[in-house]
């Protein structure tokens, strides 16, 4: 019977190889740069989100996506559940930009940017936006980074993802008060499923204190791949 050291010594140069290998093909995953999302009309995806409050589902909806021109893209969004009476059935035509995936808002000024393609590890961008709403203000900025490539797990299934990290500060004014906090933001875009498959967002009140914290994941999706299309 062979000592267990034998078979190591015979087979380390086979298995240094294979371990550079390895290392080679992360190290070129790990560089890769993945180019801005090639949407087609017809295709969905369903989400849930969650308030990590209390870990309860409080809104599920879906998005169809219906043509546009350019990087315009018209999304149909429905939410087919959720604990606010007033939302429960809405359907609303929203618009998106292929660029960073960020929905349209005519009540903003500037840009919130949650990716900007192409995405790489270690890509860096920043921006601010406000919302004026009648006696109310709020003024966001904040910085994001490409961390890096994650392997995670949602309903819709298992993903290689690539995770974006927002983070930054609002000040608000509201009648005659007014006071700053924290935003934090993560994505993770798979490019598979040329959407975000999961968002996790959290902000703090004028003292410190957490205040919303929820997370929206997918939970199932109808996209073609570029092999699947003629």
């Amino acid at each position: 019977m062979n000592h267990p050291m034998s078979f190591l010594t015979r087979t380390s140069w086979p298995i240094a190889l294979l371990l550079w290998l390895a290392a080679g093909h992360v190290t070129a995953q790990s560089s890769q740069e993945v180019k801005k999302t090639d949407l087609v009309t017809g295709e969905n995806w369903s989400y849930q989100r969650i308030n990590l409050w209390n870990n309860q589902i409080t809104e599920r909806f879906r998005q169809d996506l219906q043509g546009g021109v350019g990087d315009h893209r018209s999304v149909l969004w429905t939410i087919n559940f959720s604990q606010d009476g007033r939302r429960l059935g809405s359907v609303t035509r929203e618009y998106l930009d292929a660029t960073t995936l960020a929905f349209f808002d005519p009540k903003m000024e500037g840009r919130h940017i949650p990716l900007q393609f192409p995405l790489s590890p270690g890509k860096h961008w920043k921006f601010q936006y406000k919302y004026n709403p009648g006696s109310s203000r709020l003024t966001v900025e904040q910085a994001a980074v490409v961390e890096g490539w994650e392997d995670i797990k949602v309903p819709a299934g298992n993903f290689r993802t690539l995770k974006v990290v927002h983070t930054g500060y609002y000040h608000a004014i509201e009648n005659a008060s007014s006071w700053n906090g924290r935003i934090d933001e993560i994505y993770w875009y798979a490019p598979k499923a040329k959407r975000v498959v999961r968002m996790e967002y959290r902000d703090t009140t004028w003292d410190g204190s957490q205040w919303d914290h929820w997370r929206d994941e997918l939970v199932e999706m109808n996209v073609s791949q570029p092999s699947e299309r003629k």
